[in-house]
């Protein structure tokens, strides 16, 4: 089955949507492998900006120097994955430990998985040749 999911508010709120339907409907994504494809999938591959949303609080700059308004859109999806995994706990192969540690690795990390905003910028600043992922 195909689905087409179209957000007239710019991709946050349907990038969330179509990664917790993934998670509901698809027991692989309820595993740790299935969830960290997911997130490589949706969120690195489909361009999320981590290093605008992200970093800017793990290393405080000011906020005259953000481009992009604060949205933690990947803390929201992490803490709905959250909720439902602390009501359908035997559903899923993971637990909060995974979460928070996804978390702490987007907002402050020496791997390169959540760094640049897109797989542009990794490409031209070598980050896959420069640092190992987070996987």
């Amino acid at each position: 089955m195909s689905v087409i999911v179209h957000g007239s508010e710019g991709m946050d709120s349907t990038l969330i949507i179509v990664s917790l339907i993934q998670i509901i409907l698809d027991p692989d994504c309820r595993t740790i492998r299935g969830f960290e494809a997911l997130i490589e999938r949706e969120w690195i591959k489909g361009g999320h900006p981590f290093a605008s949303r992200c970093t800017h609080l793990a290393y405080g700059k000011s906020k005259a120097t953000i481009a992009v308004p604060d949205s933690p859109t990947f803390l929201l999806f992490l803490d709905c994955v959250w909720q439902i995994c602390n009501q359908f706990s035997r559903s899923f192969e993971f637990t909060d430990a995974l979460l928070i540690f996804i978390f702490d690795n987007a907002y402050a990390s020496e791997f390169g998985t959540f760094l640049c905003n897109s797989e542009k910028e990794k490409l031209e600043n070598g980050v896959k040749s420069r640092t190992i992922s987070l996987w």
